[in-house]
């Protein structure tokens, strides 16, 4: 799995992209069983001023995601990776869909779906369950910050 984002490396982490200006304030949930990728992801969005939190898999996500629900800690957007150990990306954000739902939230977390599939069918599956963005693995660090901020992310 490490392989999968080999294009992330601790040198690509400080190189020209720079939304330290918009990141202020804003925590990002990552959803990452394989710590390698936690500690890039972590790494990447931390230099640029976003504030993160982890889960190792979709109901640790879940849970963190209902008890910080309506609260200054929110998620601003969470980075759900596909496929995981206890509980797998999809159920997570399906999960997480329904809870919004039964509270009548106005406004939807964002969550960007992370996987080293690629197949048209995959992306088709996050967008159908929820999810507001997708990148695929191996990603460049362009591809996590535009997927954050997104203007028509919110939703």
């Amino acid at each position: 799995m490490a392989s999968e984002m080999e294009n992330i490396t601790p040198n690509t982490v400080n190189q020209s992209f720079h939304p330290s200006k918009i990141a202020k304030n804003k925590h990002i949930l990552i959803v990452e069983d394989n710590s390698i990728n936690q500690k890039l992801m972590k790494r990447i969005l931390e230099s640029e001023g976003y504030t993160t939190d982890v889960a190792d898999n979709g109901r640790d996500a879940f849970n963190k995601v209902r008890s910080t629900y309506g609260t200054p800690q929110q998620y601003y957007a969470v980075l759900m990776d596909f496929e995981m150990p206890i509980m797998n990306g999809i159920e997570s954000t399906q999960k997480i869909r329904q809870f919004e739902e039964e509270h009548g939230s106005l406004s939807r977390i964002p969550i960007i779906g992370v996987s080293a599939n690629a197949r048209d069918t995959h992306s088709h599956t996050a967008f159908g369950i929820g999810m507001n963005s997708y990148i695929t693995k191996p990603f460049q660090k362009k591809d996590i910050f535009n997927a954050i901020e997104m203007k028509d992310l919110k939703g």
